[in-house]
């Protein structure tokens, strides 16, 4: 319930009234500033982001409001239906826009959101070619992987899996060890990763 005040009205006449007035007051959306730089993990160009997750971190009370997300300022603005779907990606810096409107009738919040694709591990090299011979004619070779880690990268930081496929590599799944046969021309997929900065293959 709101604070009830009370006006007494007085005529040029003379005559008196006494006028109730209800005041409601209403929390105001309040929408930080926001820039969130994102990795591509899967290493396939696009970043994909919940916008439901980003929702509570940059509006305080989040549930009491309607939050809708645009790709302008013009949309944002007209409120229209031109909204961001809820699993949106996005390849390149973007900035998108908050649009929130209260229950209450207060005026709408629109806010610009700065999205960053983060910079992928640096590395001496993203590809090395290396023959093996067959010594024994079996048609086998066994190939340990790891002591090519060093011509991709010299930092003691990182961390790397190894893997049969670049989809399994990008993926960060089903990986295999450093000793691998070979009884074909392949290639195998090393997945580099270090605490603060994009994973590279």
């Amino acid at each position: 319930a709101g604070t009830i005040v009370y006006v007494l009205v007085k005529s040029t006449l003379g005559c008196k009234s006494i006028a109730q007035i209800t005041l409601n007051l209403f929390p105001l959306a309040s929408v930080i500033d926001f820039t969130q730089t994102n990795c591509d993990d899967n290493l396939d160009g696009f970043v994909n982001v919940n916008l439901s997750n980003i929702t509570p971190l940059v509006l305080t009370n989040a549930t009491y409001f309607a939050v809708r997300y645009y790709p302008t300022l013009v949309d944002a603005n007209a409120g229209n239906t031109n909204m961001l779907p809820n699993n949106w990606t996005y390849s390149v810096n973007t900035t998108i826009y908050i649009r929130v409107d209260s229950p209450d009738g207060c005026a709408p919040v629109v806010k610009p959101l700065n999205f960053l694709i983060g910079d992928k591990l640096n590395l001496l090299t993203t590809d090395i070619t290396h023959s093996v011979c067959d010594d024994d004619l079996d048609g086998v070779k066994q190939v340990d992987l790891s002591p090519f880690i060093g011509d991709f990268t010299t930092d003691p930081a990182v961390t790397v899996t190894y893997h049969s496929s670049l989809i399994d590599a990008q993926n960060d799944v089903a990986a295999i060890t450093s000793s691998v046969s070979v009884n074909t021309i392949g290639a195998f997929y090393i997945r580099f990763e270090k605490t603060g900065e994009c994973p590279n293959i």
